[in-house]
This record gives structure tokens, C-alpha cells and sequence, in this order.
């Protein structure tokens, strides 16, 4: 089952998705930046936004898809790169179904990578919550428990919470 490392230093942002996540105990809670995230030895991959991991570590954005890239050993990252789904700028839904979606395909993409990847699989994603959220003005309640869904449902189809 993939496990979750959400990591923030703004304590009220940690603690609001905490409350959302209270009784899953594949979802880790940390108080610490993204650069002391990433280097975290259990982290396989980091979810960082499309446009900002395809400028670092190449590949071309497909609407509507996450997508997997190599951090090509570099030092002091995890050996993968998890992107955010880019979608298509003429829609404007709700933040939280936004995020219901970006998760469901980040999930998604994670357990294809997994099926196919002969080198290793992505068991520990880590995240930092303002990073995904720097452009938005409040707490992210209902955006936390968007993603909440998207993880339940796909860890209910590849095994029990």
C-alpha cells in the first residue's frame, strides 16, 4: 500500500490535514520543509508541480496526466519525481474537485509506474502541503479531504484500509 509523508512547517496547515487523515496510519505528518523532505531515506518520490518538475528534470506535460520522472541521482533527492496533472486552462472547477482529480491521477500514475518499472517501486510518496498550496489564501479543509477521498478509494482497490 502506498504510504504518504505530508510535510509543512506552517503548523495550522499540517495540523487542518492531520484532523482529515486522523486514523489512517499510511499517512505520516512531519514538520519540516521540503528540502529536509526530500531527503528523507524513506521517501521513494516527491509530488512536485508539472510545470516546475518538467523545467528541472525534462519530459513534455500531458493534459489530464501525472507523470513519473527520474531525478537522475541527484543528490539530496528521492529517485523519482512525481508531477502534478496538467489540465487544460478553459476549466474552472471547485479546489476541491481539483484536487480529487490531481491526486486520483497522481495515484493512479504511481501504481502504473509500479506495474511496469522493472528498477524499483514508489511504496513512500512525500509531499510539502504549501508547496501545492502556496497560490491559494485559506486553509485547504475541504482540498484535504478531496485527497483524502482520492487515497481511500485508491487504496480500497488494491487493498484494505
Amino acid at each position: 500500500m502506498l504510504k504518504l509523508i505530508v510535510a509543512d512547517s506552517n503548523l495550522k496547515l499540517l495540523s487542518t490535514w492531520s484532523e482529515v487523515f486522523q486514523g489512517i496510519s499510511e499517512v505520516l505528518f512531519m514538520n519540516i520543509d521540503f528540502k529536509s523532505l526530500v531527503k528523507l531515506p524513506e521517501i521513494d518520490a516527491v509530488l512536485v508541480r508539472w510545470l516546475f518538475a518538467h523545467e528541472r528534470y525534462g519530459g513534455t506535460p500531458q493534459i489530464n496526466q501525472s507523470q513519473i520522472l527520474s531525478t537522475n541521482g541527484e543528490i539530496g533527492m528521492p529517485s523519482w519525481v512525481v508531477t502534478t496533472p496538467a489540465f487544460r486552462s478553459d476549466t474552472t472547477p471547485l479546489p476541491e474537485e481539483y484536487d480529487y482529480t490531481e491526486f486520483s491521477q497522481v495515484f493512479e500514475s504511481i501504481e502504473q509506474f509500479n506495474k511496469t518499472n522493472k528498477q524499483s517501486n514508489i511504496e513512500t510518496l512525500g509531499f510539502e502541503l504549501s508547496f501545492l498550496y502556496s497560490f491559494r489564501g485559506e486553509l485547504p479543509y475541504k482540498e484535504a479531504e478531496a485527497v483524502r477521498k482520492a487515497y481511500v478509494e485508491h487504496c480500497s482497490r488494491h487493498s484494505n484500509l
